[in-house]
């Protein structure tokens, strides 16, 4: 986790526009089924494995030096963010959970400084450019966009270019999570291969 977040900081020192993916089981599969997805993956900057992919990795005896989900490193960017000044905006979930989201942020990190939010239902042409110039105009340190995969994935590989943003990165539902309208998986399920045992 370390690792990302130092990662992420020499970016946000270039200012050159990067992208994380987060790979997971579904990812995986999602990507054996849509060939464009498993291009934008594989071009990604930094590749971060959760569980399954961490756990297949070391079956295949090319171990990984660790699991790192998205939640997690979500969560840990905003009291890193907190600390360091950094910008962050959040794109995509429902408006109520954005509205939700902002409400916790404030209580919870103080200091932080939001960038900028807005929902992820952009559905004409207009509010689509409305919300890359929103970004564009914000100066974020950090992007991360909550639209689901494979969604997520090509919004960013489709806009980064354009939004002047050193670090983009989909986070799927992890805007619910933070703003308190879901629960979070528990340490006994995440960690041990059974975190799809507690979703279910």
């Amino acid at each position: 986790l370390q690792d990302v977040i130092d990662w992420m900081e020499a970016c946000i020192h270039e200012r050159i526009p990067r992208r994380i993916s987060v790979i997971n089981a579904n990812k995986l599969w999602q990507m054996k089924q849509d060939p464009r997805l498993e291009i934008i993956v594989s071009k990604s900057d930094l590749v971060i494995p959760e569980w399954a992919v961490y756990w297949g990795a070391a079956q295949l005896g090319t171990p990984l030096k660790s699991a790192v989900y998205g939640i997690t490193l979500l969560k840990a960017c905003l009291s890193w963010a907190e600390k360091k000044g950094y910008r962050l905006f959040f794109l995509g979930a429902r408006p109520v959970t954005v509205e939700a989201l902002l409400s916790r942020l404030s209580q919870d990190y103080p200091g932080l400084q939001i960038a900028g939010a807005h929902h992820g239902y952009l559905k004409s042409a207009e509010d689509k450019e409305n919300v890359r110039q929103m970004i564009r105009l914000s100066m974020a340190d950090v992007l991360f966009v909550a639209m689901g995969s494979p969604k997520q994935e090509f919004w960013i590989a489709e806009n980064q270019d354009q939004l002047n943003v050193p670090v983009s990165i989909g986070v799927g539902g992890s805007f619910d999570v933070i703003a308190g309208l879901k629960k979070d998986t528990p340490n006994w399920a995440r960690g041990h291969g059974i975190e799809w045992l507690y979703r279910l």
